[in-house]
């Protein structure tokens, strides 16, 4: 009953999760590695952690949340090596991280496990139930797990997770008194995200001394087709955008403005930012416009907006 549930909740989720991303068409997606160990909790107190290694796939139709698939083989061992149980799982996660927008993201974890197990003795010998059927089967059980994620660069992150599966059979240890039996899992691994401009803000532009920062503040951006700020020769500009005066260099100020516009290009494709890059007949005064608006376009395509969502205007 209890596995049930937690499919009815992956599917419900699934569902909200492909709404939201057929109005957002904002996925990624990514494909990991994963290295670590596994450890069996039964009847013997006294277990090892085995060596363990498997793939991951990632789906995240929003920042919030994620589907995770993963597979993993691994083998658990009691003391002394008296029992090895070979281990073959296969998992759907359901995952919601906890700072979405940053590039260290903490999550955690729920789903369902399907996995085989064999269970052998110190010489690698098959162990026999009293019916004398081998201990060999597939079960399922229920995962909860929590890490967190370190992008490195814009396509690359590092994921540590550790996840407990708590499962309907007691024989996994070759001994049966009554209380099932569960494994660990603890993971290291690397993963590759495919949608360009994902996550980390730790780049520095060129032509600035303007440092990103995560994304913070609200999302309350203006939802219109086309957005325009108006650049003039001033350290203040309309909309909240700042530069160090006479220059072309962003001002710290800037950095709310910036990343909500940033926010609003990310989540809605079809639209476009228009900058206007004249505003005098003076043309040094034009020169200076143009390269700030180049610097705000320069800063956002940084951040991962696609180049020709950003028009500069120069009539």
């Amino acid at each position: 009953m209890r596995t049930r549930i937690v499919f009815y909740i992956i599917i419900l989720l699934l569902s909200r999760a492909v709404f939201l991303n057929a109005q957002l068409k904002n996925a990624e997606f990514g494909v990991g590695v994963l290295v670590g160990g596994s450890k069996l909790q039964g009847d013997i107190e006294n277990t090892h952690m085995g060596l363990t290694g498997g793939l991951m796939l990632k789906y995240g139709p929003i920042p919030s949340f994620s589907f995770t698939a993963t597979a993993i083989y691994g083998q658990m061992t009691t003391g002394l090596n008296a029992i090895k149980t070979n281990l073959l799982s296969a998992s759907l996660l359901g995952t919601f991280f906890i700072l979405p927008n940053n590039d260290f993201r903490p999550f955690v974890s729920l789903g369902l496990t399907r996995f085989h197990y064999t269970t052998k003795d110190g010489a690698g010998q098959q162990l026999f139930r009293n019916n004398g059927s081998p201990i060999s089967a597939w079960q399922s059980a229920v995962q909860i797990g929590a890490g967190f994620e370190l992008f490195t660069g814009k396509r690359w992150a590092i994921n540590t997770m550790g996840n407990y599966n708590i499962t309907r059979v007691d024989e996994l240890d070759a001994i049966s008194q009554g209380g099932n039996d569960g494994f660990f899992h603890g993971l290291i691994g690397l993963v590759h995200y495919f949608k360009t401009g994902k996550k980390t803000n730790s780049e520095n532009l060129s032509g600035t001394d303007f440092n990103q920062e995560p994304l913070t503040g609200d999302k309350n951006v203006e939802s219109k087709i086309i957005q325009t700020i108006q650049n003039t020769p001033l350290d203040q500009f309309t909309n909240g955008i700042y530069f160090e005066r006479g220059t072309a260099t962003l001002s710290a100020k800037s950095r709310k403005q910036l990343h909500e516009i940033y926010r609003y290009l990310d989540t809605h494709p079809d639209e476009e930012l228009e900058l206007l890059g004249v505003s005098s007949e003076n043309q040094s005064t034009n020169e200076l416009i143009l390269e700030r608006a180049n610097a705000v376009k320069t800063y956002l395509i940084n951040l991962g907006i696609e180049a020709e969502k950003i028009i500069i205007n120069t009539h």
